[in-house]
This record gives C-alpha cells, sequence and structure tokens, in this order.
C-alpha cells in the first residue's frame, strides 16, 4: 500500500555517514528515520549501529526490531 513517503533503502552499513549527509541535503526539510535489523543473535549490531549513527547525524530517528532476527 503506497503511503506517500519518499523511501532510500541501502543494503548494508557502509558509508552511512555520507549516504545519510547525502540524504538530508537531497530533502532538508524532512524528518530521516533509520531502520536497522536486530542481528544481535549473530554477535554484532552493525545494522542498529548504522541507523543510530545516520540518525544522530540528520537529527532524525533510528528504529530497531525489539526481537532479534526481525
Amino acid at each position: 500500500m503506497a503511503t506517500g513517503f519518499t523511501v532510500v533503502v541501502t543494503v548494508d552499513e557502509g558509508g552511512m555517514k555520507k549516504k545519510a549527509e547525502r540524504i538530508q541535503q537531497l530533502f532538508p526539510d524532512k524528518k530521516l528515520i533509520f531502520f536497522g535489523d536486530n542481528d544481535s543473535h549473530k554477535g554484532h549490531t552493525k545494522g542498529q549501529d548504522a541507523a543510530y549513527k545516520g540518525a544522530a547525524l540528520t537529527r532524525g530517528f533510528a528504529i530497531i526490531p525489539p526481537k532479534f532476527g526481525d
């Protein structure tokens, strides 16, 4: 179902700083929301860390699923 929101998807956390800054340049009046996966059961939190980093850089929000594997 279409929401009317602009969505940008990145496949991995690499280069999140540059990506987040560029997205903010393209949409300066928009509040950005970063979603990260919860892979803590795999022994790392790369997706979560990238989402939090993007949110901090752009004064946006990070959303992480509460259960691992989601």
